[in-house]
């Protein structure tokens, strides 16, 4: 956190990251059918019905300052949670 504090998000990193989510799409396992709509019909509530294929694993645009806002908030020590298992 404190070197992404010190030199601000990278947006190749985030790149890698856009490219990673297309691989795993792509190379996908086969699922069972009902595996499959099951979880298509969960999509459905979160994407538009052309975007509930590929919508978990697309990374539109690369925004540092949402980023920024969203580790300034949540990824903290009093919002977080330690289990030892």
């Amino acid at each position: 956190m404190t070197m992404i504090r010190n030199e601000g998000i990278q947006e190749w990193i985030f790149n890698e990251g856009k490219n990673m989510f297309i691989k795993h799409f792509q190379f996908a396992e086969k699922e069972s059918p009902f595996d499959f709509v099951t979880n298509l019909a969960s999509r459905i509530r979160d994407y538009s019905l052309t975007d509930c294929l590929f919508g978990c694993y697309e990374l539109r645009d690369f925004r540092e300052d949402l980023i920024c806002q969203l580790l300034d908030e949540y990824l903290i020590p009093s919002k977080m949670r330690h289990i030892d298992y």
